[in-house]
């Protein structure tokens, strides 16, 4: 009888859950970026997020998804080193070092995944060997210029928009063949000529959605930052 009770009970919460975040990708998509501040304005930012609660707790439960598997191999690391220093079997230098290289790359993904916040979180870290061992330095080095691109035609898309006309007008060598030379958090840079000048131009085309999908991290992340310091006083 308890079983049941209990599995009707989360079977009711898991449709309940599934009712709330139902259609928060449209809703999230439906905000426009023309009602979001470009420069750091926190309070704008809670305004128009905390009106859209069912996006940030779709974006929470992303995060949580995404990192909790690779959350759980670090623990596990951990707690294996614990137990191997008690014993007296500690893994030789080589082992660590290969082994760390390999869960950097995994974070290196993870962040990746999370989109341009998480990138930049990563960049902040890939100058600090104080911080973190030298080959999670190596890996997160990797997010300052080489992170996956996204599609030339998008980014063609977005320079149409911004200028109001097409590319080919303005810009020589620039198609949506072209590869871009680099690729960060924040955008990506194509190398092409100015057709009035033949001038060769680095063009930098920021990543689509970027407003929208930051300032939704840094009201969550300032949530979050709240709720620490709450716990911190009544703890």
């Amino acid at each position: 009888m308890l079983l049941r009770r209990a599995a009707i009970a989360g079977a009711a919460a898991a449709t309940a859950a599934y009712g709330l975040l139902c259609g928060a990708e449209d809703e999230y998509q439906a905000i426009n970026e023309a009602d979001l501040p470009e420069i750091y304005d926190p309070h704008e930012f809670a305004k128009v997020w905390g009106a859209h609660p069912r996006c940030a707790v779709s974006r929470l439960g992303e995060i949580a998804c995404k990192a909790a598997p690779v959350g759980c191999v670090l623990l596990a690391d951990a707690v294996g080193d614990t137990v191997r220093r008690l014993v007296g079997r500690e893994a030789s230098e080589e082992t660590i070092e290969a082994r760390t290289a390999e869960r950097a790359r995994r974070v290196r993904t993870l962040l990746t995944d999370l989109g341009p916040t998480f990138i930049k979180f990563g960049q902040m870290l890939s100058i600090r060997p104080d911080v973190i061992p030298p080959a999670a330095v190596y890996e997160l080095q990797k997010l300052c210029d080489a992170v996956p691109p996204y599609p030339t035609a998008v980014s063609l898309a977005l320079i149409q928009e911004q200028l109001g006309c097409d590319p080919a007008l303005i810009f020589a060598e620039l198609e949506a063949t072209s590869a871009p030379i680099a690729a960060a958090s924040l955008g990506q840079v194509f190398k092409c000529r100015l057709k009035s000048s033949d001038e060769q131009v680095a063009l930098k085309v920021q990543r689509p959605d970027m407003v929208r999908a930051v300032s939704r991290d840094l009201y969550l992340l300032r949530r979050y930052m709240a709720a620490v310091e709450w716990f911190k006083e009544k703890v």
